[in-house]
């Protein structure tokens, strides 16, 4: 196939259109762009009220002040707004409430009726009292979500004093495999009929519980939990005539195949199993 060429002039001619074809082009984008910039403000399109509900108040009017920064913003050039209900950061909004509100879940936005927009929270629920320098509260998941004083009561939370995290609301207090073994040593007590009154976190991962007895529990991570947790149903069984743990000051499970026990106000003494 023979290939063609063109004249100077052609070529000149050619390069001339594809010039006006691009201004053209520019400028329908550009009028585009001012046309859906003058929709998006047209009264008949904005937002007119932002209804939250599922938080308290103090919240209610945090999350409101975002929203409506987040409405008065402008993009594609500063000329779109995004207080219309066709326009409006869904996602964006959504985002930021996540980011600085750890105590919302969960939240749903939609549009309501007359142009409003509905968002619905849903609260995190406390099932821990945190306490490291500060003492906060912490979800089932182990995200810690608020402040509070150490002499917190409301609601029935397992109480965990911990002297090596450092904590950021909405962060995770613990790492997972770390928070998992701290819900594994909560539900084997439980499930033995004790209630623990503290969960005290030690450092290099030794764990000291507090039960209603006024015992203490001693764990360590570093070995296999189960194997503690047999050690604790062998030396408390009927081969020791069904020891009574309300007499020790501690029992101590860390080691392999022997529990230490102190007995309240009583020298240490070594159960072999």
């Amino acid at each position: 196939m023979k290939k063609k060429y063109y004249s100077k002039k052609h070529k000149e001619k050619k390069g001339k259109k594809a010039k006006i074809k691009t201004i053209l082009y520019s400028l329908l984008f550009i009028l585009l762009i001012f046309g859906i910039g003058y929709f998006t403000r047209m009264e008949q399109f904005k937002i007119k009220e932002v209804n939250i509900s599922g938080t308290d108040d103090e919240y209610i009017k945090g999350i409101l002040n975002l929203v409506e920064d987040s409405l008065s913003e402008k993009s594609f050039l500063w000329i779109v707004s995004r207080g219309s209900i066709f326009t409006y950061n869904k996602n964006e909004i959504k985002k930021d409430i996540l980011k600085n509100f750890p105590k919302v879940d969960r939240l749903i936005i939609n549009k309501g009726g007359d142009n409003n927009l509905d968002i619905k929270i849903s609260e995190r629920e406390a099932d821990y009292l945190w306490c490291t320098k500060e003492c906060y509260l912490a979800d089932i998941e182990g995200v810690a979500y608020e402040i509070v004083d150490e002499q917190y009561t409301a609601g029935d939370l397992l109480r965990v004093k911990d002297d090596i995290s450092n904590i950021n609301l909405g962060e995770y207090v613990y790492e997972k495999e770390d928070f998992d073994n701290i819900n594994i040593l909560v539900k084997n007590i439980e499930k033995r009929g004790n209630e623990i009154v503290m969960f005290n976190i030690l450092k290099d991962t030794h764990f000291n519980i507090l039960l209603d007895t006024d015992t203490i529990l001693k764990f360590t991570a570093l070995k296999d939990l189960e194997d503690q947790f047999n050690n604790y149903d062998l030396t408390f069984s009927e081969k020791n005539n069904d020891l009574n743990i309300e007499i020790y000051e501690y029992i101590d499970l860390r080691f392999d195949n022997k529990v230490y026990t102190k007995k309240k106000e009583e020298v240490e003494i070594e159960v072999e199993i």
